[in-house]
This record gives C-alpha cells, sequence and structure tokens, in this order.
C-alpha cells in the first residue's frame, strides 16, 4: 500500500525568533518613550544587540537630540505627553537635510489590525505594536535601515513561552516574568530593576487613572490607561490588563458610565494584589 504524503509545513510558534544582532552592531538609535519601563526594554536589548541606544522622553527633548546628531533610526511612541509622535514625526520631516530622512518606526500600543494610513502620511517607514517580540523589532529595523543579514548569523532557537495571566475573577499567580527572564540574559541587577520599574510606573498609572476618573478628565484618563497597558502585556498581567482596557475603552468614548466607578475599584484592588506579589518575588531573588 502506497500511502502519499506532503512535507507538513513548520508551525508559526516553532519558527526560529530572534537572530543574534550582528547586523545592528554599531548602529544608533533613538527611542522616544515617555514610559521609563518600555525604555529600559528596549535597553536591553540594544545592549545585546551592540547597538547604540539614546532615549527621550517627550517630543521636545526627542527634536533636540535628532538635531544634535544624525541616528540611524528612530522608535517612536505615538502616545506622549505634549507632542505626540506623529507631530514629532512631521516636524523631522520638515527639516532641509538628511536628518529629516531618518528611518522612523511608529510604536504603539494599539489593536495591529489598525489603519497604517494615516501612520504613512504622518511620514513613519513602519509600525510596530507593543508588546513586540525581539524578532519583529529585528526585521523591521533591518528593513527600514536596508542592512543585510550577515552570512554568518545564526539564528536563536529560544522560543518566547506566551503564557496568559489568570482570569481576573481567579486566583494565583498575576504576571508571567519568564520573557523579561530571558531578556535580562542573567543579569539578576537588571531583572530586579524592571520589576522595581514596573510596580512604580504602574502603580503611579493607576494612581492618576484613579484620581482623573475621580475628576471625570477622560482625555487624562485614556491616556494613562494607554501609557500602562505596554508594560502590563509585557508581564502578562492579564486581570489588570483587562480592567485597564475597559477603561480606557470608556474614556475615548467620554462617557460617563455608571460601571466606571466599580472597574476603577476593581483595578486599585488588582493593582494591590499584583504589587504584594511582585515584592514578594523581590524578596526571593538573590
Amino acid at each position: 500500500v502506497t500511502l502519499p504524503y506532503r512535507v507538513a509545513e513548520k508551525p508559526a510558534e516553532e519558527e526560529m525568533e530572534v537572530l543574534s544582532g550582528g547586523s545592528l552592531a554599531g548602529k544608533s538609535v533613538l527611542v522616544v518613550d515617555d514610559e521609563e519601563f518600555n525604555r529600559l526594554l528596549l535597553a536591553s536589548i540594544f545592549r545585546k544587540w551592540g547597538v547604540k541606544m539614546e532615549e527621550a522622553a517627550d517630543g521636545e527633548e526627542a527634536l533636540r537630540k535628532v538635531n544634535e546628531r544624525l541616528f540611524d533610526a528612530i522608535l517612536m511612541d505615538i502616545h506622549l505627553p505634549g507632542m505626540d509622535g506623529k507631530e514629532i514625526t512631521r516636524k523631522i520631516r520638515e527639516g532641509k537635510n538628511e536628518k529629516s530622512g531618518v528611518p522612523v518606526i511608529a510604536l504603539t500600543a494599539s489593536a495591529p489590525s489598525i489603519d497604517t494610513t494615516n501612520y504613512s502620511e504622518a511620514g513613519f517607514d513602519d509600525m510596530l505594536s507593543k508588546p513586540f517580540n525581539e524578532d519583529d523589532l529585528y526585521r523591521k529595523l533591518l528593513e527600514c535601515m536596508k542592512v543585510q543579514i550577515e552570512k554568518t548569523e545564526k539564528p536563536n532557537m529560544k522560543k518566547e513561552k506566551k503564557n496568559a495571566g489568570p482570569d481576573r475573577d481567579g486566583t494565583g499567580r498575576r504576571y508571567d516574568l519568564d520573557s523579561l527572564l530571558r531578556l535580562s540574559n542573567g543579569d539578576t541587577r537588571f531583572f530586579k530593576e524592571m520589576i522595581r520599574t514596573f510596580i512604580s510606573s504602574t502603580g503611579e498609572g493607576v494612581d492618576f487613572i484613579e484620581k482623573y476618573a475621580g475628576e471625570k478628565n477622560w482625555e487624562k484618563v485614556a491616556h494613562y490607561t494607554h501609557k500602562i497597558s505596554a508594560p502590563c502585556k509585557h508581564l502578562s498581567t492579564q486581570a489588570l490588563l483587562e480592567y485597564i482596557q475597559e477603561i480606557e475603552k470608556l474614556a475615548k468614548q467620554n462617557r460617563d458610565d455608571s460601571s466606571m466607578p466599580g472597574l476603577v475599584q476593581k483595578m486599585v484592588e488588582e493593582k494591590n494584589i499584583l504589587v504584594t506579589q511582585l515584592e514578594n518575588e523581590l524578596l526571593r531573588l538573590p
């Protein structure tokens, strides 16, 4: 009996993910993001790849640094205090020198299915949704810089574990540190610094959301919910993230919804549980 078989395609989750980074070694990248956790995360990745990184927390600082030197690429967060990422990028493109042509990649915590037309019209070369994996970041930088992968460069066979957090009404651990642990590359000091930064920035963000929701300042509520959503995704804090996303959705609709106070209260309670668990995690680390 002859049974015909065809060679199966490799499942997406088994694809080789992260290249060693050698092709980007020595390149310079400006990261524009007002969230410290995101900047620290990118600094760790770029350090492994030998990429020189500078950072800016707002539009004014970003434009000043762009005027001071020529970067090989810019990673631009969209939602920033004052000037947003689109406005900053338009101002860069209005320049009359070689710096105006620097590749700019938009970073957004919005859904990956959003319309990319507006980003192209604003002058972005590409966009990347947060949270991103190293493979996506690496390949987009290569494409924008028009850099060829070195023939001697070997893929990293490690796969990023994608564990979802618990249901928000469930019990147990409220986070997943596997991705962060992998990025730390054995550096316990960095690993602990990232956890502390998350506790600080997310705790502050939740406090601001509670404050501005009480004042019915929906623009501010939407800003802070959006700001802390990416770090929550990086640590798979699913329970907290669900409350944040529901609050952001209502805030963007400028709705004084009757469910808002309850959502805010549950968000605060979930944040307190999460922070306690992460602080206990820090105590267990050497």
